[in-house]
């Protein structure tokens, strides 16, 4: 999304447009919005991870074939 924005320096035509700023915005929101996304997710498989590898949960995890998850890694 940043070379997208980075066009908008390039071309002088984009520079003050209104579309082109609504959409920017929604851009931006969307970021915000994915990344608050990821950072629960994380925060709940950090959790579960933790709880299927403490005693006694861990016995009924094992006998359920409950895995740990991975963490989400976007840039």
């Amino acid at each position: 999304m940043r070379s997208v924005f980075d066009k908008k320096q390039e071309n002088e035509g984009l520079q003050g447009n209104k579309d082109f700023e609504r959409l920017e915005a929604l851009f931006i929101e969307s970021e915000a919005k994915l990344d608050k996304a990821k950072r629960v997710y994380n925060n709940t498989v950090t959790k579960y991870n933790s709880k299927i590898q403490s005693v006694p949960t861990r016995f009924v995890a094992d006998a359920h074939n409950f895995h740990s998850r991975e963490t989400v890694h976007i840039h």
